[in-house]
This record gives structure tokens, C-alpha cells and sequence, in this order.
């Protein structure tokens, strides 16, 4: 199950989430896209049902939602703000 840090803050903002990583003070904007891969995996998902969730309600082609999920989702563990 992937879950956020203690240490980061999730706000939605005007023009995205934003995720603040506390311990450094940066901050990370996620498109709305990404947010609800990441809302999927926060609530319990896996990679597969995130994916399915983004092409249910964006015309976006499977390769591309797949690459983007995996890509976001290693981002986020490498910056240190997610754990699985």
C-alpha cells in the first residue's frame, strides 16, 4: 500500500495538489491526473486500478497512462515522499 511521509503535506491548490515535503521545504505540483493515480494508491489501489481509474475519465491512451503513473509514482518514492 503506498502512503505519504510524515513529514509531507497534501493540499489542493488553484492549479493542482500540491505536495510539501516539510523536512525540506520543497514543494511538488501534481496535475490533476496524477492526483487521482495517486488518490487510488493512497486509498488502497494498486498500480493497475490507478491506471484504469485515469482512462475511465481522461482520453488518454493506455501506454501513456502507464508510463506516467510508474514514472510519477518513482519520482515520488525517489524524492523521498511516499513509501510503499
Amino acid at each position: 500500500m503506498t502512503r505519504l511521509r510524515g513529514h509531507v503535506a497534501f493540499a489542493e491548490t488553484d492549479y493542482g495538489t500540491a505536495l510539501l515535503d516539510e523536512l525540506s521545504g520543497v514543494y511538488w505540483l501534481i496535475s490533476s491526473t496524477g492526483v487521482l493515480a495517486l488518490r487510488v494508491l493512497l486509498d488502497g489501489g494498486d498500480i493497475d486500478q490507478a491506471i484504469t481509474e485515469v482512462l475511465d475519465r481522461y482520453l488518454v491512451d493506455r501506454d501513456t497512462v502507464t508510463r506516467d503513473v510508474h514514472n510519477l509514482l518513482a519520482r515520488l518514492h525517489e524524492a523521498g515522499l511516499v513509501t510503499a
